[in-house]
C-alpha cells in the first residue's frame, strides 16, 4: 500500500462524513440523527488516525527505506573492497617468499 492510497482512503473516507453530514442536517427524528452521528463519529476517527499516523509514518518508511538502500551498498563495496585487499595482499606474499 502506498501513500497515494492512503490519500485516496482518505478522501473518501472525507466524502462519506461529508454526506452523513447532509443526512443529519436533513433528518428530523432524533434517535436516526443519533445513529447517524455515531456512524460519523468512527469514519472520522478513521479519518484523524490515516492523516496524523498513517501517512506520516508512510513517509517515514520511504525515507527509511531509501537510507537502508544506501547503506547496503556501502556494505557491498566495502566487503569487495576488503576481499581485493586481502587478495592482493595474498599474491604479493607469494611473489615475495
Amino acid at each position: 500500500m502506498s501513500e497515494q492510497d492512503l490519500v485516496e482512503i482518505d478522501n473518501t473516507l472525507e466524502g462519506k462524513v461529508e454526506q452523513l453530514i447532509e443526512e443529519i442536517e436533513k433528518e428530523t427524528n432524533s434517535y436516526v440523527r443519533k445513529e447517524i452521528r455515531k456512524e460519523r463519529n468512527e469514519l472520522k476517527k478513521c479519518v484523524k488516525i490515516i492523516r496524523e499516523d498513517f501517512i506520516p509514518r508512510m513517509a517515514k518508511y520511504k525515507e527509511q527505506n531509501e537510507i537502508f538502500a544506501i547503506e547496503t551498498a556501502i556494505r557491498k563495496q566495502i566487503k569487495k573492497r576488503r576481499y581485493l585487499y586481502a587478495y592482493e595482499r595474498r599474491t604479493y606474499e607469494k611473489w615475495t617468499t
